[in-house]
C-alpha cells in the first residue's frame, strides 16, 4: 500500500498511513542516516531502498554497536546506475548533506553521485547533485542546500559508475546524513 501511495505521489496519505502502522516512526521521514530508523524497515518504502540492478548495487552491513549500518557498493566496469534511494519530508530551511566513504582502490573515472530531487505534482525537479571520484582510503563529501516551501517531499538518490577499470569500482558508504544548518 505504501509503495502504491508513493507511486501515485499521494505523500500526505503516505505519511499518515505509515505513521499509523506498527513500527511507524516519524524519524524515518526526517533522517537520511544509516540507522534502524531508515534501514531494513518492516515497511521499506519509508526507509532506504536498495535498487536491484545488473552490474551496480549495494548491500547493507549488520548494525554496529551504536546501531549504525554501512553500505558496501559496487559498479562494474562501464556500468552506471542507481544503488539506493530514500524519500524525505524535510521542512523548509537550510541543510547540510554529509557522506563518508572508504575504498581500497582508487578508480579515477569511477563516480559516486548523489542526486536530491523535489517531488512535485508536475514531476521530479532536480534540487542539486554532487559527484566525487572513488579514492583510496577514507574520503568525504559535504553539500549545503536549501529546501523551499514548494519542495515538501524530496527524493535522495545514490548512484555509482564503475569507470573503465577492468574490475569496476567498490566502496563503502560509512555514513550519510542531512542535518539542519
Amino acid at each position: 500500500m505504501l509503495g502504491q501511495l508513493a507511486a501515485k505521489n499521494k505523500f500526505p496519505a503516505f505519511r499518515q498511513y505509515y505513521l499509523s502502522l506498527k513500527g511507524g516512526n516519524k524519524a524515518a521521514f526526517q533522517s537520511a542516516s544509516l540507522t534502524g530508523a531508515t534501514v531494513n524497515l518492516a515497511h521499506p518504502a519509508a526507509g532506504w531502498q536498495a535498487i536491484e540492478n545488473v552490474g551496480v548495487g549495494g548491500v547493507f552491513s549488520q548494525p554496529d554497536a551504536r546501531g549504525r549500518f554501512s553500505l558496501s557498493a559496487f559498479a562494474g566496469s562501464g556500468q552506471r546506475g542507481e544503488v539506493m534511494r530514500k524519500l524525505l519530508f524535510l521542512e523548509p530551511g537550510s541543510y547540510r548533506f554529509q557522506a563518508q566513504y572508504a575504498a581500497l582502490d582508487a578508480v579515477s573515472d569511477a563516480e559516486i553521485r548523489w542526486d536530491m530531487q523535489c517531488i512535485t505534482p508536475a514531476g521530479n525537479v532536480g534540487k542539486w547533485f554532487a559527484a566525487t571520484s572513488v579514492r583510496a582510503g577514507d574520503f568525504a563529501h559535504t553539500q549545503d542546500f536549501t529546501i523551499d516551501n514548494d519542495c515538501r517531499t524530496q527524493l535522495l538518490i545514490l548512484q555509482a559508475a564503475g569507470g573503465s577499470s577492468q574490475l569496476g569500482a567498490k566502496f563503502t558508504l560509512r555514513s550519510v546524513d542531512v542535518v539542519p544548518k
